[in-house]
């Protein structure tokens, strides 16, 4: 023996693991909130554009229903300009084309629209939907970004 020291080298290990310890679940737990949060947002913003779409859908069907209601009217005609006079939903854009088709656009939220067109059936009973589909409400310009693309 030296001296009569010893030597503990388990104290000073321990503390240090300790501390190496407590700094990793507390990044973990940081990183966890942050996650949360991001998954909350998302979340937020998808019940959002859902919302925003079932209340545009609705209000196609309340046109689509006038629209019908129109063309079912005893003497009705199946021109565009005809069965567009006196239909009216709030925050709808109805238009009539050249070929007799009759669309109509609602917006879905700030970036999206629903445009929907029907096309009067020769009776002038009924419609055929020619288009129901989301487009996007303005032309996009690329925010001017500038894409990155590898080369190889």
């Amino acid at each position: 023996m030296t001296n009569g020291k010893r030597l503990y080298p388990g104290v000073g290990v321990s503390s240090i693991l300790m501390i190496f310890l407590v700094l990793c679940l507390t990044s973990f737990g940081v990183l966890s909130l942050f996650s949360a949060r991001s998954d909350w947002n998302l979340t937020r913003k998808n019940r959002e554009s859902v919302l925003n779409y079932y209340a545009a859908d609705a209000k196609a069907q309340q046109v689509l229903r006038q629209i019908d209601a129109k063309l079912r009217e005893p003497g009705a005609r199946a021109h565009p300009a005809d069965v567009l006079d006196g239909l009216s939903v709030e925050g709808t854009k109805l238009s009539a084309g050249r070929t007799k088709e009759i669309g109509f656009s609602i917006p879905v939220g700030d970036s999206q629209r629903l445009e929907v067109s029907v096309l009067p059936e020769a009776s002038g009973q009924s419609y055929r939907i020619t288009r129901y589909r989301l487009a996007a409400a303005g032309k996009w310009n690329g925010d001017d970004r500038h894409l990155e693309v590898w080369q190889g």
